[in-house]
């Protein structure tokens, strides 16, 4: 419920623009940019997500880090005009029973739903993983007592992560985002603009015992199997598509923000502790390369999104999320 507000957002900017398709052909530098926006988009993809996050403590030097194992996945895209969605599932059997895979196994899906706009683009995006590993369990040590036997793989730890954001590019008359991330245009020339945009995010961590190794938790007089942090974020960056024989290109895309969050830790076995509220960062980078024809396109994608947060607390909670993703579509022309 907490993300009804902005499905309403993104379609409220849907019927706003979607108005406005007459004039979507009208309002960029044709010498620039190729619109294909009539056209729908049909993109299959095949993906390794990752996940991890970390808990410090100042009475502790090391920190408790918790890591996916890099699930590979197979997802399909559809973007028409101002609509996208996307849907992806990791492929379990590759090495659901493979023994070679001492870390366990990572199950993770997603789903993805947005507004594409030249101007504004917007999206809200669901992840869930299952399964994490501890990465640095060997060393952790408490009185010469080696605990990673019990606690290297968690199985029972799960991530749900929602994100959204809004973003508006001042250069839309020459720079085209649409073109780089969902192909809905061609970028005929190198060309970038300044983003602005706003980010709201959900993230939690459960498990049926405490993330932190019971032995360590005493120590620390902090143990909890659930963890929710509520975020909002201004964001501003810069974005860039360099293009040669106007239909091979790279793009670059870098945006950092600073926000509130809300932060809630629930099953608390030692020592209670009330919600609140402090300040986060985040930073966020993208690279896409690959060709833009007429009819097909396809490419190589990177993108990682970090979280720093716990600012104003003896302990801090990271998190970061990203994604490697090879991708081929088709234009199914109007």
């Amino acid at each position: 419920m907490k993300f009804v507000p902005i499905i309403l957002l993104i379609f409220w900017f849907s019927g706003v623009y979607a108005q406005n398709d007459s004039t979507q052909t009208a309002k960029y530098d044709t010498s620039y940019i190729r619109s294909y926006y009539k056209d729908w988009c049909v993109t299959a993809s095949a993906h390794s997500p990752t996940a991890f996050f970390n808990i410090a403590s100042e009475k502790y030097a090391k920190s408790i880090i918790y890591h996916s194992n890099l699930p590979v996945g197979l997802g399909i895209t559809l973007d028409y005009k101002w609509f996208g969605l996307t849907y992806s599932n990791n492929v379990t059997y590759i090495n659901l029973y493979d023994r070679q895979y001492p870390d366990g196994v990572t199950k993770q899906q997603s789903l993805q739903l947005g507004y594409t706009g030249r101007r504004f683009w917007a999206r809200l995006a669901w992840q869930n993983f299952k399964g994490f590993y501890l990465i640095n369990a060997n060393e952790l040590q408490i009185g010469g007592s080696n605990i990673s036997e019990n606690y290297f793989t968690r199985a029972d730890l799960e991530m749900n992560a929602w994100f959204s954001h809004i973003y508006y590019a001042f250069n839309h008359k020459k720079y085209s985002h649409i073109a780089t991330l969902w192909q809905l245009d061609q970028q005929l020339k190198s060309a970038g603009s300044p983003l602005i945009g706003l980010s709201i995010n959900s993230y939690t961590v459960s498990g049926d015992s405490s993330f932190i190794p019971i032995p360590l938790a005493q120590t620390l007089e902090s143990a909890s199997s659930k963890k929710q942090s509520i975020n909002i974020f201004l964001m501003g960056g810069y974005t860039y598509t360099f293009v040669a024989k106007k239909r091979f290109f790279t793009n670059i895309n870098l945006n950092t923000g600073i926000g509130y969050q809300k932060q809630i830790t629930e099953d608390v076995i030692f020592k209670p502790q009330n919600p609140y509220f402090n300040t986060t960062f985040i930073a966020e980078a993208n690279f896409v390369t690959g060709y833009n024809g007429k009819r097909m396109y396809g490419g190589l994608g990177i993108e990682t999104k970090i979280f720093w947060n716990n600012f104003d607390q003896s302990t801090s909670h990271n998190f970061s999320f990203g994604m490697a993703r090879f991708f081929v579509g088709f234009r199914i022309r109007d």
